[in-house]
């Protein structure tokens, strides 16, 4: 339940998404394109029959892996654009390795939880007998 400003402050903050910082570039366009992210930049661009072509990546904000750069089209409009304020270099923003750390440390605790249980169990009088 949301109870004060700091909260919706809070929860606005979740809405972003992780993109590595150094691709990330107020000049840039960011597009989705199913699970991944289209990295449009301004670099190395060049015009041919009213059609702009300029370096691209695309990134796998799922998996948190980008491909090496292509050529294309940053003319038209192919798919939604993504706004700058919604993306984000804040590690914690990215869904992927969040929760592979939370199901990593999972883990860790259950196995220690498991280890206390099994010592609890030999210890009890009559388990050496």
């Amino acid at each position: 339940m949301i109870i004060n400003q700091d909260d919706i402050t809070n929860y606005t903050n979740y809405n972003k998404i992780y993109i590595p910082q150094e691709y990330v570039n107020q000049n840039y366009i960011y597009r989705f394109n199913g699970d991944y992210i289209t990295i449009m930049t301004n670099n190395n661009c060049r015009t041919s029959y009213n059609t702009t072509y300029c370096d691209c990546r695309q990134y796998n904000y799922k998996t948190n892996v980008i491909t090496n750069v292509y050529e294309c089209s940053v003319s038209g409009t192919q798919t939604q654009q993504i706004p700058y304020t919604s993306i984000s270099t804040d590690i914690n923003d990215s869904v992927y390795i969040r929760d592979r750390f939370i199901q990593d440390k999972g883990i860790y605790i259950g196995i220690f939880i498991i280890g206390i249980i099994i010592a609890i169990l030999m210890t009890k009088r009559g388990a050496y007998r």
